[in-house]
């Protein structure tokens, strides 16, 4: 079989562990989301899904890893990515871009019920050629930014102006901290009081205050100290904001931002990824990933993004009928409640519905 053996693990081993630690670190495809740490920070924070790593192996060398959990999808028994809405990324490393080790593990996977989140649209393409019959559509848009030359290259110049006019007013009562690490970790009650007086808890959007996501930042924080990145904004010396983050392979993600709502009037969410994208750049960061969705304050910052797709995947045609039907559902109440729009409704769901009716 093209020279690759395949072991299939139902627990993270120190053995297993510290190979595929070796070949993330080696990897020009790694990522936050493909690293054991991440996996380490699933499988505690979602304990009833239980782990099946795939592991390749070309010559007895470690190639590729697929970590996936068992859970369902709309009632279905599946495979699926670790982390389910809270990861921002595929969970797939591969040591190198190989095409063929890459269809290897795609045509090796696909035997079973899968549900495999954001992957990238290369994956995509070779999943929808290899399984037409799959059911694909985009799942999120990313914006991101290299920082080589000047990170605020492509922000308009009134904009810029208006900025640089803000911290200079400020300049005395504002002060900006990067933290790395352990002092990253350290940081972590501080953002939890952050976040308890934030705009979003007021609001009623997704924050650190909720049993489940304090529970995965709490696990992020100790699991994944090498990765983490946390920009802190203090005025007139109290902190106001954070913008925190992982960083693997010198590409920075974005992946929670707050504020203190009584600050609004600062706009402390731009200012904090003003200071935050320079810091970087002086790290030696290569790329900043802004993460999923479009707001305008992204937009203010680049044009440049990328697009990310869920796979939902069965060889039975009445499984993929049902996933159909119920991300149809789901999508039509997401329109009727605002959530989007329906043309953005067709648009992910024209590739679900080309995959549906194969047999």
């Amino acid at each position: 079989m093209n020279g690759y053996s395949v072991k299939i693990f139902t627990s993270l081993n120190r053995r297993f562990a510290r190979e595929w630690q070796h070949v993330w670190e080696s990897s020009r495809l790694s990522h936050a989301f493909n690293s054991p740490a991440w996996f380490r920070v699933c499988l505690a924070t979602f304990p009833s899904e239980k782990p099946e790593i795939y592991a390749f192996y070309l010559a007895g060398t470690l190639s590729a890893v697929a970590p996936l959990v068992r859970s369902r999808k709309f009632g279905i028994p599946v495979l699926s990515t670790p982390g389910g809405k809270y990861a921002d990324r595929d969970s797939f490393l591969f040591s190198s871009a190989s095409r063929g080790l890459a269809s290897f593990v795609i045509k090796y996977l696909f035997r079973r019920n899968l549900f495999l989140a954001e992957i990238d649209t290369g994956t995509a393409v070779l999943v929808k050629k290899s399984f037409p019959e799959s059911l694909l559509g985009a799942s999120s848009v990313n914006p991101y930014l290299p920082l080589e030359g000047d990170p605020l290259r492509y922000m308009a110049r009134t904009d810029l102006i208006r900025w640089q006019n803000k911290l200079k007013k400020h300049s005395s009562e504002i002060t900006f901290s990067l933290l790395k690490n352990r002092q990253a970790v350290e940081a972590l009650p501080l953002l939890f009081t952050v976040d308890i007086g934030s705009w979003k808890k007021r609001h009623g959007r997704g924050t650190l205050h909720r049993t489940r996501e304090h529970l995965l930042f709490t696990n992020i924080f100790s699991h994944c100290p090498d990765m983490l990145r946390v920009g802190l904004l203090s005025f007139q010396g109290v902190p106001i904001c954070y913008g925190m983050g992982l960083l693997a392979n010198r590409e920075f993600i974005s992946y929670h931002t707050s504020y203190l709502a009584k600050y609004r009037w600062l706009q402390p969410g731009k200012i904090t990824a003003f200071l935050l994208l320079e810091s970087l750049q002086k790290e030696g960061v290569a790329v900043f990933n802004f993460s999923r969705g479009q707001s305008a304050y992204k937009r203010i910052f680049t044009p440049l993004t990328s697009t990310q797709f869920n796979v939902y995947y069965s060889a039975f045609l009445p499984v993929r009928l049902i996933w159909v039907s119920s991300l149809i559902m789901r999508g039509l109440f997401n329109v009727a409640s605002g959530r989007k729009n329906f043309q953005d409704l067709i648009n992910q769901m024209s590739g679900v519905l080309k995959g549906a009716g194969h047999v």
